[in-house]
């Protein structure tokens, strides 16, 4: 679009150009507004125009340019942080197997904002917080697991029964079971 403008306000210049010149008579133009009062050739008017129009041109095509480096690099960025957010779920996993529970439960909610798989990352951190007795900080991971991705009820129901009873909270836990098995009474893990 911004090449046929171009192209068109070249023609025009160059017609009104040789017009010009042919008749020797370049005229004048009168502009005023209020009290301020200008006049010109209508050569260095249009001129004016053209160049104002070229001007509009490049500036248009700068935003543009801009608007896509900006595109660009914002894309870049996120890539980097999911990227950063993989890496920090992968040595939290390591580090909750080898049983260090804070340095895993710190690395696994290091950039849990960015990562695309937020329900492991927070049924690990549940994991961890049990491990180290945080009881109200696992409810907490599990409750962000659930808001995460609501879909995932089953397993997230399934995860808090399992914690509930290592911690011995045989009431919740059957509580729990009791509820999932009313979601889906066939599912041979909860059965």
């Amino acid at each position: 679009m911004a090449r046929f403008i171009t192209l068109i306000l070249i023609i025009i210049a160059a017609v009104a150009g040789f017009y010009i010149y042919k008749i020797q008579d370049a005229g004048f133009l009168t502009v005023s507004i209020g009290d301020y009062k200008y006049e010109t050739t209508l050569a260095i008017a249009g001129g004016a125009l053209l160049a104002g129009a070229f001007a509009l041109l490049l500036l248009f095509k700068i935003f543009s340019w801009l608007h896509g480096l900006t595109i660009f690099f914002g894309a870049r960025r996120k890539e980097r942080l999911m990227e950063k957010a993989r890496t920090a779920l992968s040595h939290g996993l390591i580090e909750l197997a080898e049983g260090r529970f804070p340095e895993a439960e710190k690395l696994l909610l290091k950039q849990i904002k960015y990562s695309d798989n937020a329900l492991l990352t927070y049924l690990s951190a549940a994991r961890a917080a049990q491990q180290q007795g945080e009881h109200e900080r696992r409810d907490d991971y599990l409750r962000k697991a659930h808001e995460a991705t609501p879909t995932a009820e089953i397993a997230i129901g399934l995860t808090k029964a399992e914690l509930q009873l290592d911690h011995e909270q045989y009431e919740q836990a059957l509580a729990n079971l009791t509820h999932l098995y009313k979601l889906s009474p066939k599912h041979t893990y909860v059965t």
